[in-house]
């Protein structure tokens, strides 16, 4: 059994090594969040052609929120040791 000094070492440790990652995921999320999408959905006023690219452009962001999520759930789980090695 480790003394409490030396847990407290080793979890700082970990999360020294799992910093880039959560630079990483933060960034993701940071960037995401940054892109407004202004979505102006008006039957009357919206062509099909900007319903398609509103359509894809959030699908695109929400792709790529799910990929930072999983980048940030490792980053976390790396920080607190809880993957497998």
């Amino acid at each position: 059994m480790l003394s409490k000094e030396a847990e407290e070492t080793r979890a700082n440790a970990h999360l020294i090594a799992a910093a880039p990652d959560l630079l990483e995921a933060l960034k993701g999320y940071i960037s995401l969040r940054d892109k407004k999408l202004a979505i102006k959905y008006s039957d009357e006023t919206t062509t099909e052609a900007e319903k398609a690219q509103i359509r894809k452009a959030v699908s695109d962001n929400i792709i790529a929120l799910l990929v930072h999520d999983d980048k940030a759930r490792a980053a976390i789980a790396k920080a607190t040791q809880l993957e497998k090695p």
